[in-house]
């Protein structure tokens, strides 16, 4: 099984999110409280449809919102299937499973649909082998909440009998108990029984009589019945033939109207030919030829003078061009010299600013290295910062065993306390000693991190006023080439100007108007003649098509092959026809309905009388079934009392089986999971599955549950967790933050084993906030808060 794709609406702070899940390491990190949990709570309520770790589904609910909805799509070999789960302030909503074939889903079971919701479970299970127990117990590795296993106790014990399917002998001992005394009440009643069954065989016999009469009946009904059927089939044949009748003298009808109405469009079109073909007599082609060619002399001489009255446009927008150019030069001279004051002002701050800043760089009396010194305080803060934390351990170690009397590890008593109470205080001291040194390098590096910002801000002036001198002398050469071509600007305007005046540009416009006036008018002449020639060859068209048309239609007159001197009273005649045999045939059609129905009535009877024998022949049969299986009873009740003993001592065997070999392979993990194991070996206890051990050089056994030290806890139930999994032969784990109250050492190798383990459980969910573990995950989701809510993001 893998895990694809979650859907989350409103739940918890993630409202609306899409989360791919990949083979291998999925790594959830994110800032605390941020939502990371949220997902695994997810997965567990898409699957089981209940709440983990609260009371109930609707405290996943957003504060802001009513409801909330969970869609996982998960695979199984090569088939892909979803589950949704819904919840709302009054209770659950839709809870369903189903398959996914080409992007179209399939409902298997939904509560939408009718299914209770033990329904959709019990599938859930069949397509996965998961539900609650086996999820939190097996799959999902909650935060805090699974070192708890190495605890033991009841639950426990019930959840690992469940999950290697170790059944209880008083469950089964009750069971046979219920059986045997429901079955004894049973018996007591054999002999109504028997009574019933000879009251039954009467009323068959009685039954049997009363179906041969009316089967009977019923074949007399469909003799009837074939006889009527004849009639209405001829009927049938005159009605048909009556009706193909008055539907060919229909269509002749209309096919006669439609070929006047083509005559009358035919004579319209020839007229209009006519009457265009009058307006221009035989020379509508001269005068389209002689048109055209005072055109083409008009073009010419038209495009003679464009020409002289484009070089005069040309030179007057140039002359514009050059006097705006003019404008735009004296506005950007002006604009420069601005700008050279201002820089000059602002050069003159920044000399001021530097002057100052200098001093005071030199009041601090300091020529080293600042990155070497600061990177020099900052290791001896740090090396200060590790020897307090570990004289603080140490502390705390000594105080630990000074107050209990005796050593924590080897548990042997402390004989000299006040030996020990003289290494408190000379521990303490040493702790207040190094808080000293670290507050003394904290002020040093404050104060040379002061000088190093003063020393960035004494560059960044410099570098700013040289940056405004090199301006300051772009500026002065800008204005310099301003200068120089507002001289040559004047001089070209004062040519164009010149060149101007010779010209009459007033003569050439008006004389190209005119030309384009009388090349209009010709224009429009010639238009008008070439669209009454297209007209007189489209009104041809048409007129041909109709000739066409009008010869199909006489052609189709004559294929119908009717005969007639007046078309209308031989159509209301066939007309006539057709309604009578429509009537008489409606009027047979009825009474062989009715004789249908009244047939269908005695089959009815005569299928329940049918069904009423074959329920009192299989209530007989029943009755003599269960009178045999009473008479058996007591046979199988010793049967099964033989086999409860035998059970008995199967299940210790498999408890006992189950526990050893669930113990190699816990210890085995917790072998690879520690960098340094504290433990020789591990064992289970039969009775509540709590876990025990013996540390290395120690020969007293100890629960895990009262050991301390380097997270061995955590360790330990992980490598049960892990463990768990392997045996069942799970396909994919959800852990949270497994690096909690495990050192530095022993977090780096757990996150490294957990990344091995890919290669056997296929998929791994895992969150963790150390930030370690990124470079060997195949998969990473970013959970980040914004306000109220928190987003997710696929790296």
């Amino acid at each position: 099984m893998k895990l694809e794709k979650l859907e989350l609406e409103n739940f918890r702070k993630l409202k609306d999110t899409e989360i791919n899940f990949s083979r291998g390491l999925n790594l959830i990190e994110g800032p605390n409280n941020a939502g990371k949990s949220s997902i695994l709570y997810a997965i567990y309520f898409a699957l089981t449809g209940e709440a983990f770790n609260f009371r109930s589904p609707k405290e996943y609910i957003n504060f802001n919102e009513t409801s909330m909805k969970a869609r996982l799509e998960f695979s199984i070999q090569e088939d892909r299937y979803y589950v949704i789960s819904e919840y709302s302030e009054t209770g659950r909503g839709n809870y369903e499973v189903g398959s996914l074939k080409n992007g179209e889903e399939q409902v298997l079971e939904s509560t939408d649909g009718g299914a209770r919701v033990n329904d959709v479970r019990k599938k859930v299970f069949q397509l996965t082998g998961l539900d609650s127990k086996r999820l939190e117990h097996v799959n999902y590795a909650a935060q805090q909440k699974f070192v708890e296993k190495v605890e033991g106790g009841r639950r426990q014990q019930e959840a690992m009998d469940y999950i290697f399917e170790i059944k209880t002998v008083d469950v089964l001992s009750n069971a046979v108990k219920d059986v045997i005394g429901q079955k004894e009440r049973e018996l007591d009643g054999l002999e109504d029984k028997e009574e019933r069954k000879n009251e039954i065989k009467k009323q068959i016999e009685e039954k049997k009589e009363e179906m041969g009469e009316k089967k009977e009946g019923l074949q007399e009904l469909k003799e009837e019945l074939e006889d009527r059927e004849e009639e209405l089939e001829e009927a049938e044949q005159e009605k048909e033939e009556k009706q193909k009748q008055y539907r060919k003298l229909r269509k002749a009808s209309d096919i006669e109207k439609e070929i006047e109405k083509q005559k009358e469009f035919i004579e319209s079109l020839k007229q209009d030919i006519a009457e265009i073909k009058e307006k221009y007599g035989e020379e509508i082609l001269d005068k389209k030829a002689s048109l055209e060619e005072k055109l083409e002399e008009v073009n010419e001489k038209f495009e003679s003078v464009r020409e002289k009255a484009e070089k005069i446009d040309k030179a007057s927008k140039k002359l514009e061009r050059k006097e705006m150019n003019l404008e735009n030069l004296e506005e950007k001279i002006e604009e420069k010299s601005d700008g050279r004051d201002q820089l000059e002002t602002q050069a003159e701050n920044l000399e001021e600013k530097k002057e100052s800043l200098q001093s005071e760089i030199d009041e601090y009396d300091f020529s080293g290295d600042l990155e070497e010194e600061l990177e020099e305080i900052n290791s001896e803060i740090k090396d200060l910062r590790e020897a307090r934390s570990e004289k603080k351990a140490r502390l705390e170690d000594l105080e630990n065993t000074h107050d209990r009397g005796e050593c924590e590890v080897c548990g042997r008593e402390v004989e000299d306390l006040d030996e020990y109470h003289r290494r408190i205080e000379d521990a303490r001291q040493k702790i207040k000693n190094t808080n000293e040194k670290i507050q003394a390098g904290v002020e040093r590096k404050q104060k040379l991190e002061e000088l190093a910002e003063k020393k960035q801000e004494l560059d960044e002036i410099q570098q700013e006023l040289d940056e405004r001198s090199q301006g300051l002398e772009e500026t002065i050469e800008k204005i310099d080439e301003l200068e120089n071509d507002r001289e040559e600007i004047e001089e070209d305007i004062k040519i164009l100007k010149e060149a101007l005046d010779e010209k009459d540009s007033g003569e050439v416009k008006d004389e190209l108007e005119e030309l384009r006036e009388k090349r209009s008018e010709l224009k429009k002449e010639i238009s008008e003649i070439k669209s009454d020639e297209k007209e007189v060859e489209r009104k041809q068209a048409k007129l041909e098509a109709r000739e066409e048309k009008l010869s199909e239609l006489k052609n189709k007159l004559d294929d119908l092959e009717v005969e007639y001197s007046n078309i209308d009273s031989e159509l209301e005649k066939a007309e006539k026809q057709k309604d009578k045999a429509l009537s008489s045939y409606n009027s047979i059609n009825s009474k062989v309905e009715e004789m249908e129905k009244r047939l269908q009535d005695r089959e009815r009877t005569v299928e329940e009388s049918k069904e009423q024998l074959e329920e009192l022949e299989a209530r007989a049969e029943e009755t003599q079934e269960e009178v045999e299986k009473l008479q058996q009873l007591q046979e199988r009740i010793e049967e099964v009392r033989e086999a409860s003993e035998k059970y008995s001592m199967t299940e210790s065997k498999m408890r006992e089986d189950s526990i050893r070999k669930l113990e190699r392979k816990v210890y085995r993990w917790y072998q690879e999971l520690a960098a340094e194991p504290e433990f020789s070996y591990l064992t289970i206890d039969q009775d509540d599955y709590r876990l025990k051990g013996v540390p290395v050089n120690a020969e007293r056994e100890y629960s895990i549950s009262d050991y301390q030290g380097g997270g061995q806890r955590t360790l330990t139930a992980l490598a049960y967790q892990l463990a768990l999994a392997e045996m069942t032969g799970t396909d994919f784990l959800m852990i949270d933050e497994p690096t909690d109250a495990t050192d530095s050492n022993n977090r780096e190798n757990l996150l490294e084993i957990i990344h091995n383990a890919v290669k056997q459980f296929n998929q791994i969910i895992l969150i963790t906030h150390h930030g370690v573990g990124r470079e060997k995950a195949d998969n990473i989701i970013k959970v980040e808060k914004e306000g109220e809510e928190s987003k997710v993001a696929t790296l």
